[in-house]
């Protein structure tokens, strides 16, 4: 007992330590990361977005790749699409606008194509810095809205990424805190892509 009670104090000093140590690196990385994305300009961040073909069939589904590019001079931090992106659950937020010959642009409203209320959890490699000149694929979740009709359509994305943005969904699986911090600290912005031209028969 009484060697128990000798090691104890020590063992005890070792956990707060390490928790210390814990919080100290949790605060140096958001330093850090408020440092960085902060008084970054977002004017001279762009999105691109590609498709593997332009000639569809009605209801097929393309390949969508799209892509950021900082063409300023500091580094943001920003976040890839994930589940849930597409009906606002969290950020970023993918959106499609769609324009016909007979129809103005209008936005594509993907709630109506969600039937689960799960979302896969967050994970480290979601959040990214980018560095001025460099470019960085974000294809993942982006899925081009149906286009159910033959006709000829205008179609652009937009990618907001909102730090704050409270999660919505339940997640199969724990959202990995520090991934989380580097959220709420990344570069608030809103990015309108260009606009494709895709002939549906």
């Amino acid at each position: 007992m009484f060697g128990l009670l000798a090691v104890s104090p020590i063992s005890m000093r070792r956990k707060v330590s390490i928790i210390f140590r814990m919080i100290g690196i949790v605060m140096l990385t958001g330093a850090l990361f408020l440092a960085w994305s902060s008084p970054a300009s977002t004017s001279a961040l762009s999105l691109r977005i590609t498709i593997d073909k332009e000639a569809l069939r009605i209801g097929e589904h393309p390949i969508v790749q799209a892509y950021i590019t900082n063409g300023g001079s500091r580094p943001v931090t920003l976040v890839k699409p994930g589940d849930g992106s597409e009906v606002g659950w969290r950020t970023p937020e993918i959106g499609w606008s769609i324009a016909t010959d007979n129809k103005p642009k209008t936005d594509f409203d993907y709630r109506q194509l969600r039937f689960c209320g799960n979302i896969n959890p967050l994970e480290w490699h979601e959040v990214f810095i980018l560095y001025p000149g460099q470019t960085r694929e974000v294809s993942e979740w982006l899925s081009l809205p149906p286009l159910l009709q033959a006709g000829t359509y205008k179609v652009s994305c937009t990618y907001s990424n909102l730090p704050q943005r409270e999660w919505q969904g339940v997640p199969l699986g724990i959202n990995n805190p520090l991934a989380m911090v580097r959220v709420r600290l990344s570069t608030s912005c809103t990015l309108e892509s260009n606009e494709l031209s895709i002939e549906v028969n």
